[in-house]
């Protein structure tokens, strides 16, 4: 009983695609189009935020993956957490 899920969310007027496995409930959100977004990233970037701010995102296209840890309570986890991807971004050489 261990079966991949696809759900479609809208974050911002953003389109994500969520994969979840069903027997877990645990799964990644995939960006599925460009647009504002509160982080920066690209169609196909995939990420997944766990318990106490933890997380990890990838950009196929930017041929970027990182993980990161904070222990922040309540809604700051929210904020490091797109404080991190929003820092890894403007970093990028263009």
């Amino acid at each position: 009983m261990n079966r991949l899920v696809i759900k479609t969310v809208t974050f911002s007027g953003i389109k994500y695609s969520k994969s979840v496995r069903a027997f877990t409930e645990q799964g990644v959100a995939v960006r599925l189009q460009p647009g504002l977004a509160a982080v920066p990233g690209n169609p196909g970037e995939f990420s997944w935020n766990g318990a106490n701010g933890t997380g990890f995102f990838a950009d196929p296209k930017e041929q970027l993956v990182v993980a990161f840890g904070t222990a922040a309570p309540g809604d700051l986890r929210k904020y490091y957490r797109e404080q991190v991807q929003d820092l890894v971004y403007g970093a990028l050489n263009r």
